[in-house]
C-alpha cells in the first residue's frame, strides 16, 4: 500500500486503499491495472541497492513521491530499528554509478579511481 500511496501521489493523512483485497490476493489484479492506467503519468522515487557491482535491489520499506523531493524521509526510514537495507547504495541517494569508498583498518580511507581527483579538494581523503 505504501507503494500505491506514493504512486498515486496521495498526501500523508489521506485515505489510500484497495476495494478488492480478496480478489487481489487470489490473483485478480484488475483494480491494480486500473490504477496503473489511471495514473500512467505518475512516477515514484525508489532507493536502488547494489550487490555484486550491479543495481539489483529496491528498498521496499519506503517509497517517495516525486514532489516534494524528500531524501530526509528515506534517511529516517533507513535509520529506523527495522529499516536496514541489505545492499550498498550511494550515500547521497542519487542514481549514478555506484562508487564505494574503501576503508582500511589503519583508518586511511581511499577513494575509487574514478573519484581520486574530483573529491580530493573537498576533504574526501
Amino acid at each position: 500500500m505504501d507503494f500505491i500511496k506514493a504512486f498515486a501521489n496521495v498526501a500523508n493523512g489521506d485515505d489510500c486503499y484497495l476495494d478488492t483485497w480478496k480478489q487481489v490476493a487470489s490473483g485478480d489484479v484488475k483494480e491494480i491495472k486500473e490504477l496503473v492506467k489511471a495514473f500512467s503519468d505518475n512516477k515514484v522515487r525508489v532507493l536502488l541497492g547494489v550487490k555484486d557491482g550491479q543495481y539489483q535491489e529496491v528498498y521496499k520499506k519506503y517509497f517517495g513521491r516525486i514532489k516534494p523531493r524528500r531524501d530526509d524521509l528515506f534517511v529516517k526510514k533507513l535509520n529506523d530499528d527495522y529499516g536496514a537495507f541489505n545492499a550498498e547504495y550511494n550515500s547521497n541517494l542519487a542514481l549514478e554509478p555506484y562508487s564505494p569508498v574503501t576503508i582500511s583498518p589503519d583508518g586511511g580511507n581511499t577513494l575509487p579511481e574514478s573519484m581520486e581527483t574530483e573529491g580530493a579538494d573537498e576533504g574526501w581523503v
